[in-house]
């Protein structure tokens, strides 16, 4: 028996179904692609900062009102002070300076006593002030006198720098024996009774009637 004989099926039909097969692969991955390009512009929407809300704003005239912290300064406690109590503070700093002059005072008597310094103490005001502005003008000689030893020494002949060293050690020590002494008339100045102002000087005897 003889077989029909097969017509020729041409390139083009053979084509259609595989045409067919990827239209509807891209139809079932557009909606997917879709849902993605949504997603991730919504997403970007929310990170942007321009999408997110602002914040409310708060007016300055709403805030509550905070009262500065008061500093205190001794000033200020001074002023706060009682009289009692300035007092007090006034006569513990008086203390506390006449505490430390004595201080100061013993320890120069024990110095005097170290250089076996003797100095006559006059019996009144008058005399020790007098005795004080005599050894302050001694004190201003001898200086003038070290100042013109001092400037000569460096020029001066080899011959004479002995002497003259020990003309500066001589007017050093004279130079501080008498500082010592100015120090201890005044100190016995203070202690003297201070003479009383606007005094009414003693009457005159009366005359012996002849």
């Amino acid at each position: 028996m003889r077989r029909p004989p097969m017509l020729p099926v041409s390139r083009g039909l053979l084509a259609l179904p595989l045409l067919g097969c990827v239209c509807l692969a891209g139809f079932a991955s557009a909606p997917r692609e879709g849902s993605q390009s949504q997603q991730q512009g919504s997403q970007a929407q929310q990170g942007s900062p321009e999408a997110r809300p602002n914040p409310p704003s708060t007016d300055v005239a709403d805030l509550p009102l905070t009262k500065p912290k008061k500093v205190w300064t001794n000033d200020d406690v001074v002023t706060l002070r009682s009289p009692a109590d300035v007092y007090l503070a006034e006569k513990e700093a008086e203390q506390a300076a006449e505490a430390a002059e004595a201080a100061k005072r013993a320890q120069f008597e024990q110095q005097v006593k170290q250089a076996g310094l003797n100095v006559d103490l006059p019996p009144t005001a008058e005399d020790t002030q007098r005795a004080i502005d005599e050894r302050e003008a001694q004190v201003q000689d001898l200086k003038v006198r070290i100042d013109r030893l001092n400037q000569e020494l460096p020029d001066a002949p080899e011959a004479r720098k002995p002497g003259m060293h020990k003309d500066l050690a001589t007017f050093g020590k004279d130079l501080n024996r008498l500082q010592m002494e100015i120090r201890l008339l005044r100190y016995h100045l203070q202690d003297l009774p201070k003479p009383k102002q606007n005094e009414p000087s003693p009457a005159p005897p009366p005359e012996n009637p002849q």
